[in-house]
């Protein structure tokens, strides 16, 4: 599973889901681009492990609340979501995140 999502990062031909989908992003944005026309990207990384929310993006690993809004919607509280301005900013974040991922044993 995790193979498929991020592949191979020294390899274009072998990347995954996720890198795919970071250039898919940039390349609309970049095709769109217009002086009247701007964009903001923001990511989070949230793992959800034995029934806890984590914040991959975050110096600590304390658990977080998922809550509800009144619109019925789920959020994170204190979810982190720097905003990203190339696809290499998200690339770096996901490799970060990635080292702080908790895996059954």
């Amino acid at each position: 599973k995790t193979y498929t999502m991020t592949g191979d990062p020294d390899s274009a031909d072998l990347c995954g889901v996720i890198p795919r989908s970071f250039q898919y992003i940039f390349s609309v944005m970049k095709e769109q681009a217009s002086p009247n026309r701007s964009f903001n990207v923001y990511c989070s990384y949230l793992e959800l492990y034995n029934g806890q929310a984590h914040d991959l993006l975050s110096k600590n690993m304390t658990s977080l609340k998922i809550k509800e809004s009144k619109d019925k919607t789920f959020f994170v509280q204190d979810l982190s979501q720097p905003q990203v301005k190339f696809e290499a900013d998200l690339l770096r974040l996901m490799e970060e995140g990635a080292e702080k991922r908790r895996v059954a044993r």
